[in-house]
């Protein structure tokens, strides 16, 4: 269950893999009996959004931000060190919190859309998790750590050999990455592609993958 007695402060953090500080900063407050909550908003171009909330450690704070488009980052207090950085790692996040204190959620683009001053629409659910749900059994993780530096094309062939099938792509920084989830392990898995063969395979979290 999720519980709503959280202290909250508005801290605003400056980050140098966003650029610049928030624009805006907003804090977050649940509704009494409530332990998660939307926001719709826009963002043109560079600007960057906060939304700082409180939360102890061991709690689990849950992030979903819609279009992929806009990016987010989580930010403890105090620190330049993102514990999540959506640009890398995906528009859905849930991170167990190794501290009390202040957590900054930022909201931001990059690239062409940023340097243009396009103007996204965006959702983001937020939420804090007192007691994770048990995970579900499943069967053993499946081994691809054998496929790093494969070419791509068998590296494709062994992975859908394992049970593996093909369900989103993307590119950063000069790399193209894949996701491959397999089903009867429930295994979500990240492959990292540069020239013309796989440089990286990582298990990430299964909800990449659905």
């Amino acid at each position: 269950m999720f519980r709503a007695s959280l202290l909250v402060l508005s801290i605003a953090v400056s980050l140098p893999a966003v650029g610049h500080a928030a624009d805006t900063t907003q804090t977050v407050r649940f509704a009494r009996g409530a332990s998660s909550t939307r926001f719709q908003h826009k963002l043109a171009g560079r600007e960057v959004r906060d939304y700082v909330l409180g939360a102890r450690a061991g709690q689990t704070l849950v992030v979903d931000l819609k279009p992929g488009s806009v990016y987010f980052n989580v930010l403890p207090t105090g620190t330049d060190t993102a514990l999540y950085n959506g640009s890398i790692n995906g528009s859905h996040a849930s991170i167990p919190l190794p501290h009390d204190g202040n957590y900054t959620v930022r909201v931001y683009q990059m690239g062409a859309a940023a340097s243009s001053g396009k103007t996204s629409a965006y959702t983001l659910q937020l939420a804090i998790n007192d007691s994770p749900a048990a995970k579900p059994a499943q069967t053993a993780t499946v081994d691809v750590s054998d496929l790093v530096d494969a070419r791509a094309a068998g590296g494709e062939t062994a992975l859908t050999q394992r049970g593996f099938s093909n369900v989103d792509g993307y590119k950063h920084s000069g790399k193209s990455y894949t996701l491959w989830w397999n089903a009867q392990a429930q295994q979500c898995v990240r492959v990292a592609t540069a020239n013309g063969r796989y440089t990286e395979l990582t298990q990430v979290d299964a909800a990449r993958c659905r």
